[in-house]
């Protein structure tokens, strides 16, 4: 279970403590080892005007040379949701376009609950969604199109 002093802010903060750093490295090898790709880290709240009140973080890498008819953009993203009641791990995951309609990767299949076990199996399975990232950008296009 969290600690009962770990609030709203505290989840948000706690988030970014454990994962924007490893988020900047990979995102600065990522620009580097793919001149084409522009990596992008952030973090923001999301939700505000609906009872949804979420975070999420991650890395958006776009394709600079991707075709008309292409998604131009991958994304590794960790978000939460419910801030204010029962924060939930919403995502922890690779998709493209829509992360949530074209799924590379995933760590759970289902929401749950944010807690600190849930947070150090994010933090130890990690690489496995740095991974499907950088494969996915190599790639350059989601793995069902040809």
């Amino acid at each position: 279970m969290i600690p009962a002093n770990l609030d709203v802010t505290n989840v948000v903060q706690e988030l970014e403590n454990r994962f924007l750093s490893g988020l900047q490295g990979v995102a600065k090898e990522i620009a580097e080892q793919f001149p084409g790709v522009k990596a992008i880290v952030w973090s923001s709240p999301v939700g505000s005007l609906t009872d949804y009140q979420g975070h999420d973080l991650g890395i958006d890498c776009l394709l600079t040379a991707a075709g008309p008819d292409q998604p131009d953009n991958v994304a590794l993203i960790i978000g939460v949701r419910h801030l204010t009641t029962t924060p939930l791990i919403d995502r922890a995951g690779v998709g493209w376009g829509d992360p949530s309609v074209r799924v590379e990767a995933e760590l759970f299949p289902e929401p749950m609950e944010v807690t600190t076990e849930a947070l150090q199996e994010i933090e130890t399975r990690l690489p496995l969604l740095y991974d499907a990232l950088k494969r996915a950008v190599r790639r350059g296009r989601p793995p069902d199109e040809t």
